[in-house]
């Protein structure tokens, strides 16, 4: 009887092994943000990876190790990651895997070091809460096989990176309810010569921060989208320096891609959305544009609500928007200077519900041209306005409560030059037609002026 109650008892056993049956496992558990945690224990865990929407991998992530140690560099085991980094070499190629869960909540600091934190299927978060998250002196810094490698924090920046390079999952920066912006803070600060790579999303939240802001000769992609919230901006390059948002960027209260430098360049892939500044006296652009920045976009860009424009260019920048245009209650195209020129291949509509509003406008040797049709809609709105500024309109006109094209010299001094619209399709409008002269208005073509 004993024999056979041990032979029961071993199949049994050999059962619930071939059939992956753990007794007495915890569930396992899906969270909506990766663990915090700094140990694990040695049940397993399902993989759950978040960036703006969450998505549950059915994936389960590898067993704990048993012990204490977080890591390790070779076959050299260590407590902490501060331990592993104190034990790296400078300038050395080092791997650092992760043995679980690492998360560090105080920020970290690498200097002249080269890593690659190889995730295993694990999650380093690295976050700060009045200071930056991870800020990188000439280091290279990369991550090998799945798992998330993300920095974060609040009342400061997520990654400032000054030369080498960085490659993260992720990142994103908030201001707490009581910073007034006097101390804003970037989801990714780059310089120098650093070349960031984030393959997934950017977020910022409050007043004057940024999702991304470069300066120097550095480069930023975000194979993700950029999200701006609370009076922020998506991207910000300056001087010669290069952002590339392989996805969308949206910005809730501030503008989508703001640049203001003569070298910086900005390519967005997806759409820009912009919702309306509530600060008196500010603008919400899809894209401001200044001093010879080159902005192109293979979207469309979309401003909703009051005071959101599409493209403010000015000072010789260059715009091109391979989508459409649409706005709520601003201009489409908003054009200005001598070597400034706008591209836009799709459509604009731009409705003007206060008042005034043109759907082009652009003056001081400025250049338009748009490919598709424009309707401007709302009283005393315009398709096109042209104040010593040059416009090419290859498809229709439509302005029903208002002006088809209004053209003008420059109003200012006598040398004023004048306007020139040419317009390669039909236009609709109450009037077709308002000329200017240095004075005011000298002629108004109206339907009622045409015979057929």
């Amino acid at each position: 009887m004993q024999m056979f109650l041990k032979r029961l008892l071993a199949a049994a056993l050999s059962f619930a092994l071939v059939s992956g049956i753990s007794v007495g496992a915890a569930p396992v558990a899906f969270a909506a943000e990766p663990s915090q945690e700094a140990t694990a224990t040695a049940t397993a865990t399902a993989s759950v990876e978040t960036t703006s929407n969450v998505a549950v991998s059915n994936t389960v992530a590898p067993v704990a190790t048993a012990g204490t140690d977080v890591c390790e560099i070779g076959s050299t085991r260590y407590a902490t990651l501060q331990d592993a980094l104190n034990a790296t070499p400078q300038n050395t190629p080092t791997t650092i895997k992760l043995l679980r869960n690492i998360s560090v909540t105080t920020g970290l600091s690498i200097s002249y070091e080269t890593i690659t934190f190889d995730l295993d299927g694990y999650t380093l978060a690295l976050s700060n809460t009045g200071g930056n998250g991870l800020t990188l002196t000439d280091s290279v810094i990369e991550y090998s096989n799945p798992g998330s490698f993300t920095a974060s924090a609040i009342d400061g920046s997520a990654l400032v990176i000054k030369d080498g390079s960085c490659e993260l999952t992720g990142a994103s920066m908030q201001l707490s309810t009581t910073n007034n912006g006097s101390s804003a803070g970037k989801a990714i600060a780059s310089s120098g010569d650093a070349k960031v790579v984030v393959n997934g999303d950017v977020s910022a939240s409050g007043l004057n921060s940024n999702g991304v802001s470069s300066f120097d000769n550095s480069q930023v992609i975000v194979n993700g989208n950029v999200l701006a919230k609370g009076r922020a901006w998506g991207v910000f390059p300056v001087d010669s320096s290069q952002i590339t948002v392989n996805g969308n960027i949206i910005a809730t209260s501030g503008d989508g891609v703001s640049t203001n430098s003569p070298d910086a360049r900005v390519k967005v892939i997806g759409d820009i959305r912009v919702g309306t500044n509530d600060l008196e006296g500010y603008l919400s652009n899809a894209v401001y544009a200044g001093y010879g920045a080159v902005v192109t976009v293979q979207g469309n860009l979309v401003a909703t609500g009051k005071a959101a424009y599409g493209v403010i260019a000015d000072e010789g920048s260059q715009v091109t928007v391979t989508g459409n245009i649409s706005t709520d209650n601003g201009e489409g195209v908003h054009a200005d200077g001598k070597d400034t020129r706008v591209t836009v291949t799709g459509n604009i509509l731009a409705r003007g519900e206060d008042g005034a509003n043109w759907a082009v406008n652009t003056e001081h040797d400025a250049e338009v041209v748009v490919t598709g049709n424009i309707i401007a809609k709302g009283e005393q709105s315009a398709g096109v306005c042209a104040v010593r500024g040059y416009a090419t309109i290859n498809g229709n006109v439509t302005a029903r409560d208002g002006t088809g094209v209004f053209a003008s010299p420059d109003f200012v001094g006598p040398d004023a030059a004048g306007a020139r619209v040419t317009i390669n399709g039909a236009i609709t409008a109450l009037t077709y037609i308002t000329l200017g002269n240095a004075t005011g208005y000298d002629a108004h073509l109206k339907p009622s002026d045409f015979t057929t």
